[in-house]
């Protein structure tokens, strides 16, 4: 994103960072919950192993208490970012509105109704999106690796880096993947807005089209545009159907290493049967965000595009001032 699109949504992200902020911190309490139930396993496990019912009892009484401050912390994380986020689109779109009303007559001649209105209704539900669950989960994606790749560093470096190999690949393919998801973006929402802008006229001049007996052009003209935006939304949907099974394999891979070496650490009794599943747990948590890293990456990048088609509504200055503006006002009135 361009530093214009980027201080435009920090300026509207500003207005609401105390809710966004609480978001973020029942996030990290979620988050916390979270990451002590591979913890409670562990000792349940080997409490199981042992026959030690007191272990068991107060590891079962911990995954029920993990399980009910998770959900009441998920829940209330949910309510202030994504709140929030439609509190920023509402205020984009009133913006926006107020902006294009003070627009010179020049500027919707040169930019079709069709293209105003798709940049006023879908690329501003996909900055809601970049600021809700984008948000959300790029946040819970950096909480999640930058505690549990410590963890499992800690409890065995060989196992965890043999584990984690995939990570540097995920990367790099997200990297390509997403720009590619951003180009194609963009093409699909230009190419809404001129079929948008096809209906707008049509309807908008229907008489005229009867008149001069113009329906069967009419619908030839529609059913191309409608073609070229079927075609870019399949280009879009191939390279986002790609996306998330690489993201997946390379997410799964770990568990293949860890059932192969941890499973011989357990065998040689170099790692108990707990520890095994606690590491396993841990694992497992890495695996979502890694699945989810290809929709994250979709949605970064839709959103970005988004606010950028935005933004070239409000880079255009305004003719009319002040006055003139009172002075509509005044005749309305």
């Amino acid at each position: 994103m361009s530093t214009a699109e980027s201080r435009k949504i920090r300026s509207y992200f500003r207005e609401y960072r105390y809710a966004f902020s609480g978001g973020i911190l029942f996030l990290i309490l979620t988050q916390g919950f979270a990451l002590s139930v591979p913890q409670f396993l562990r000792i349940g496990t080997d409490a199981l192993i042992a026959n030690d019912s007191d272990q068991v009892r107060f590891a079962a009484f911990g995954l029920m208490g993990a399980a009910l401050g998770g959900a009441l912390a998920r829940v209330l994380s949910r309510i202030l970012i994504f709140n929030s986020g439609r509190k920023v689109e509402c205020d984009l779109r009133d913006d926006l509105y107020a902006h294009l009303i003070g627009l010179s007559a020049s500027f919707f001649q040169k930019m079709p109704t069709g293209q105003i209105m798709s940049r006023s209704v879908n690329d501003l539900t996909q900055v809601r999106l970049l600021l809700g669950p984008g948000l959300l989960n790029v946040t819970n994606t950096l909480l999640i690796y930058t505690v549990v790749i410590p963890l499992l560093l800690w409890s065995d470096f060989e196992l965890a880096a043999l584990s984690l190999l995939s990570l540097p690949l995920l990367l790099l393919s997200g990297r390509w993947m997403g720009r590619r998801i951003y180009e194609l973006s963009r093409l699909t929402q230009d190419r809404l807005g001129k079929l948008s802008d096809r209906v707008q006229e049509n309807l908008g001049g229907v008489s005229t089209i009867r008149t001069y007996q113009r329906e069967e052009f009419e619908i030839e003209r529609f059913e191309k545009k409608n073609q070229e935006y079927f075609e870019a939304n399949v280009h879009l949907a191939k390279i986002r159907g790609v996306l998330f099974p690489v993201m997946g394999l390379f997410g799964s891979f770990g568990s293949v290493i860890l059932l192969y070496l941890g499973g011989q650490r357990v065998i040689s009794g170099q790692m108990t049967v707990g520890e095994f599943v606690e590491f396993g747990a841990y694992l497992n948590i890495l695996i979502w965000p890694t699945i989810a890293l290809g929709w994250m990456i979709a949605l970064w990048q839709r959103g970005m595009a988004a606010m950028e088609r935005i933004n070239e509504i409000f880079m255009t200055q305004p003719d009319m001032q002040n006055g003139g503006e009172n002075e509509i006002k005044a005749n309305v009135d």
